[in-house]
């Protein structure tokens, strides 16, 4: 795990130093060639037979391996640049890195909360019910914008300009939603019968709840780019902890008394803090326009344009 998570971290940083050159495919293929590796990988070991959890483990290290072995040589051709002036830019680096860390840290903590929390909150049936509902509603991360490419489209702009970009990312980000919330709604207990049988029907309001706070964070997520593009990585980490501490704090009192649906609803009231925070931090302490939150047809047709 330590070996793969190094790995991971390595391939990481060559997508976003493509996407921050603005090479958004090559950046697109970075992130894609890891799963695709894994995937050949999977399949080797069942078309051998080989397939078990220790091999299992081995292929997703290994596929993440190969993809950088097979992408090395093009990225560091990508990324070749001077080394003039690489002191002055590590430090800058880390300045950053340092004040912006402690929100992953407490994203980490907040995206583990129910799973570490709920354990001696909860019996056994009632933790069952949540963890469904909380790995179902997971399925509309799959629809999560790219925010690696949206911060490095943001950041070297002037402040009106990252605005603008924001705006059109939030209202696409929110646009995009909102069938996909209604859909899942219509089909949720469909849904949940299929993949794991009617007698989780009982899941179904909890994984509700979980799709609207699924939402709410994307949508936070794209207005945190904003804070970092404008160099406020500290506002950004308060935030962060200030949610964490929230969702502590209502799933301790209101899951031994609500069971999971009280869990849910602490996740949902820390994603609105947090939402809340950063939304109202645009005025407060970015002191920028609030942003128009629905689409219309000037933002369609500038869209492409303005990630060019």
């Amino acid at each position: 795990i330590l070996v793969l998570a190094h790995v991971t971290a390595r391939g990481m940083s060559m997508r976003q130093a493509l996407a921050g050159q603005g090479r958004y495919l090559a950046a697109n293929l970075a992130a894609f060639t890891p799963f695709a590796m894994h995937a050949l990988l999977l399949i080797s070991c069942m078309l051998l037979g080989k397939l078990n959890v220790a091999t299992a483990i081995a292929c997703v290290i290994g596929g993440t391996v190969l993809a950088i072995l097979v992408l090395a040589p093009a990225l560091l051709r990508e990324l070749r640049g001077p080394i003039s002036g690489m002191r002055q830019a590590w430090a800058a680096i880390t300045s950053f890195t340092r004040r912006a860390a402690p929100a992953d840290l407490f994203a980490l903590g907040t995206a583990w909360a129910d799973k570490l929390v709920l354990i001696p909150l909860l019996p056994a049936v009632q933790l069952g019910i949540y963890v469904v509902a909380a790995n179902l509603s997971r399925i509309l991360i799959i629809f999560t914008p790219a925010t690696g490419i949206l911060l490095s489209a943001m950041s070297g702009q002037d402040r009106q300009r990252s605005a603008h970009l924001h705006g059109l990312a939030l209202r696409l980000t929110i646009a995009s939603y909102i069938p996909l919330v209604l859909g899942t709604v219509l089909v949720d207990r469909l849904v949940m019968t299929v993949f794991y049988g009617s007698e989780f029907l009982s899941a179904v309001p909890v994984f509700r709840v979980l799709v609207i706070e699924a939402v709410l964070n994307r949508v936070a997520t794209v207005s945190s780019q904003l804070y970092l593009s404008l160099g406020r990585p500290t506002l950004n980490s308060v935030i962060r902890g200030l949610e964490l501490a929230l969702v502590l704090a209502l799933m301790v009192v209101l899951a031994p008394r609500y069971g999971p649906m009280g869990a849910a609803l602490g996740l949902l009231g820390g994603t609105i803090l947090r939402l809340a925070l950063l939304w109202g931090g645009l005025i407060t302490h970015l002191h920028l326009p609030f942003p128009r939150l629905w689409l219309v047809r000037s933002d369609l047709t500038g869209m492409k344009a303005a990630f060019k």
